[in-house]
């Protein structure tokens, strides 16, 4: 898989702050960043989450030089409002689930019933839906995004 100009400029800050920490058993190259961005491609990495990921795993005692899977498995293992791009990953994930109550459930805004006219296929009324919510999500993301980063700092609060 080709790796990403977006992938390859995290692949560098994520292993740039590895380097500092590892210098003698990392590398720090093109060679190394680009096969690092094709690992982060298609997966769900996100830049602070990263970033993190490195921190975590050097503040082990005898930590051994991270790999990309180590920072793919942190990342996925982080709740939805971890970051704001984690957010906005959820959120344009389940624009495509119409009938989910999981948007609600994670921001306390519930999407509007939304009404299919009866001019609408019966084979395209879910693709209909699909594109209400997304139209919605879009023009509501902001609040959404605010909403469940919200919940971060109560997480943090309990």
């Amino acid at each position: 898989m080709k790796a990403t100009p977006e992938m390859t400029s995290l692949a560098m800050d994520v292993l740039e702050e590895a380097h500092a920490l590892e210098r003698g058993n990392l590398k720090f190259d093109a060679k190394t960043v680009g096969a690092w961005a094709r690992c982060f491609t298609g997966q769900q990495v996100w830049p602070e989450e990263a970033l993190e990921a490195v921190r975590v795993h050097y503040q082990q005692a005898n930590a051994y030089p991270i790999k990309p899977g180590d920072v793919i498995a942190y990342c996925e293992a982080q709740p939805v409002w971890s970051s704001p791009e984690h957010v906005n990953h959820f959120l344009d994930t389940w624009s495509q689930f119409p009938y989910a109550t999981v948007i609600e459930e994670h921001s306390g805004i519930r999407p509007p019933e939304f009404e299919v006219p009866d001019s609408v296929p019966r084979e395209e009324r879910r693709q209909y839906l699909v594109r209400e919510l997304a139209r919605w999500i879009n023009d509501n993301r902001d609040a959404l995004v605010a909403a469940i980063l919200k919940r971060r700092h109560k997480a943090v609060e309990q």
